[in-house]
């Protein structure tokens, strides 16, 4: 059954203690990048979804509960590699991680992907071929992967675009794209549904994290972090093979 993301936009606001819930979700994490170091794993975290979904916001909580000692780094992907016909590599800027390593991605090769659907750059042969490759590509970087996709209704994302867009702070993180209205919306909805199902893997799966309460959604994107590092730990530890 494939994804239908106006299935996740009726998120209630967060309900307990939310100071709480964060400072357990950094004890696990914690524990599973000590191991990640120590047994020499390699993840890749994606944060992507629309504008004004609460990203940001959840990046800068995943951040701020990081070791140091921990090799990681966070970056945006190539924005033109798949749009010329590259692939997910490509899109990176990198090869393969290295051990011990993880890399959080904001924004991504997906995104990259569907713009380039869009605007014509990809035909049904060439949508299709993309996401094997970028299949393809993200199981031979990591042990596990966490892809973590934030959604909000056309409404709630047009209010905070509108506010974003009244803010000269704030103005410089919209993307020219955003500005179709619902119709361009309807279009990218309808791809990023296509994507999400084909690129959905047992090595990289999704998580969708409803972003209309943004104490909700980071609560909800640090526990899918959590458990897909804790995972991976499980696989390298116990000497489990992943299964394609």
């Amino acid at each position: 059954m494939g994804v239908v993301l106006s299935r996740y936009e009726q998120r209630a606001a967060f309900g307990g203690d939310h100071a709480a819930a964060l400072a357990a979700l950094h004890d696990r994490l914690a524990v599973v990048q000590l191991a990640q170091l120590v047994h020499g794993g390699r993840a890749i975290v994606l944060f992507d979804g629309w504008q004004g979904s609460g990203r940001r916001a959840a990046l800068k909580l995943l951040a701020s509960a990081l070791s140091t000692h921990v090799a990681w780094q966070c970056m945006r992907p190539a924005r033109t590699a798949l749009r010329t016909g590259g692939t997910g590599s490509q899109a990176t800027g990198r090869g393969r991680l290295a051990a011990g390593q993880t890399s959080i991605f904001l924004g991504s090769w997906h995104t990259d992907a569907i713009e380039a659907r869009l605007g014509g750059g990809l035909g049904d042969k060439e949508w299709a071929r993309t996401c094997d490759e970028i299949n393809e590509f993200e199981a031979q970087q990591t042990d596990h992967g966490t892809a973590l996709f934030f959604h909000v209704s056309p409404h709630v994302q047009a209010a905070r675009l509108s506010t974003r867009a009244a803010d000269p702070w704030l103005r410089w993180t919209m993307r020219a794209e955003e500005a179709g209205g619902a119709a361009a919306r309807d279009c990218a909805e309808a791809l990023w549904e296509q994507l999400l199902t084909r690129t959905d893997t047992r090595w990289a799966g999704w998580t969708i994290i409803e972003g209309s309460d943004e104490a909700s959604a980071g609560v909800a994107a640090l526990e899918a972090i959590a458990r897909g590092l804790e995972k991976g730990r499980s696989r390298r530890t116990t000497g489990g093979r992943r299964k394609r």
